[in-house]
């Protein structure tokens, strides 16, 4: 699958880090330094340019990409990111915004904008449209690009396996990202050092398949006497 990634801050960087050993990863940033430090720290295509401007679209070949993620420090910039990738491409699109109002102007009519899902930072719960039960202890989940990409939340009790582990350690699932940890009123952007703490909530984007795995590691287990022991 190809995924053209625009903005390599801490989330764009972190969701190309874990997808790069999987699938084909554009990665767009402003800065050339940051440019240059990706083109030989991870496996994708990094470039220099405004992911806003179609003609640094169309050098990444968005035409052929399945999923479009904008995550620059930049609201707007991320919603005009979306709506150029669509006038080049049937991408899926992502926004991370910041600002509520903004999250809300396009639950009023979703499709806005060009942007097919939007994450709200701001918000103490990953926001997602569809709540389905397929994937036990999730919060939500969303499903992209025709269930290829699925983007989940999960609570995590004090006997889950990996609490108390940190995201470094926690990662042993291919094609996933630990996207985000909401602790209390807390939002925090998931690096390898970031400890998980019973409580916390996880957000997690990846394959079908690996969110399914992690989801397994955190759902209840039963005893041998058939009692349920909860881990989630």
């Amino acid at each position: 699958m190809r995924i053209v990634i625009v903005g390599a801050g801490e989330v764009g960087r972190a969701i190309a880090s874990n997808l790069e050993d999987s699938h084909d990863i554009v990665v767009i940033d402003r800065d050339p330094e940051v440019v240059e430090e990706l083109t030989y720290a991870l496996d994708v295509l990094a470039l220099q340019g405004d992911g806003t401007e179609l003609g640094t679209l169309e050098e990444a070949d968005v035409s052929a990409a399945d999923l479009a993620i904008a995550c620059t420090d930049d609201d707007e910039a991320n919603v005009v990111i979306c709506g150029a990738v669509k006038t080049a491409s049937d991408a899926f699109t992502i926004a991370r915004v910041r600002r509520r109002s903004l999250l809300e102007t396009w639950e009023g009519s979703q499709g806005a904008f060009g942007v097919d899902f939007m994450v709200c930072t701001d918000l103490l719960t990953a926001r997602t449209i569809v709540r389905i039960s397929d994937l036990p202890a999730t919060q939500d989940v969303d499903a992209f690009v025709g269930g290829l990409v699925r983007m989940a939340e999960f609570e995590i009790g004090s006997e889950s396996p990996i609490a108390g582990l940190t995201v470094e350690d926690a990662d042993c699932y291919e094609s996933l990202t630990f996207a985000g940890v909401f602790r209390g009123e807390e939002m925090i952007v998931a690096t390898g050092e970031t400890e998980i703490r019973p409580g916390d909530r996880i957000v997690v984007i990846g394959s079908s398949a690996s969110v399914s795995d992690f989801a397994t590691d955190v759902v209840p287990a039963m005893t041998d006497d058939g009692n349920e022991v909860v881990v989630v």
